[in-house]
């Protein structure tokens, strides 16, 4: 693979990224939005029943942007921590190589587990919200 394909698959991996992680906060923080609108519109909170549904679901989207902002900060580390470490191409010995590689593989796993649970926690939140929702507007 030519440098500038690698390149390219890492401007594409980097747009990704950025583009993941604004989606989960963007969607995250749309529905804690329209569950208050909900409650301030549609059900008010004294009336409504199974609060802790809605109480809940707030709890998970607050995570879910937790995690992303723990996520990038960690990917913030991951970046420093390569600048010094990353092997420098045909002059790097083995050692330097297998190093880098370790340690990549360490911060990837971090990143791709929270990431993970960005994606569960957004999806727990939004089920809890729905199901308060079913059980405040049907009988």
């Amino acid at each position: 693979m030519s440098e500038h394909h690698s390149a390219e698959f890492y401007k594409a991996l980097c747009y990704s990224t950025t583009e993941f992680d604004k989606s989960i906060v963007f969607i995250a923080s749309g529905a804690l939005g329209l569950s208050m609108a909900f409650i301030d519109k549609v059900v008010k909170l004294d009336t409504a029943h199974y609060k802790v549904l809605l109480i809940l679901a707030w709890y998970f989207f607050g995570m879910a942007i937790c995690l992303s902002l723990i996520t990038h900060f960690i990917s913030i580390l991951a970046n420093r921590w390569a600048i010094p470490n990353c092997p420098a191409g045909d002059n790097c010995d083995d050692v330097k190589e297998e190093k880098y590689r370790k340690g990549e593989r360490i911060w990837n796993r971090s990143i791709r587990g929270l990431n993970i649970s960005m994606i569960v926690t957004l999806l727990v939140g939004i089920t809890l919200f729905l199901i308060f929702i079913q059980k405040n507007l049907l009988p």
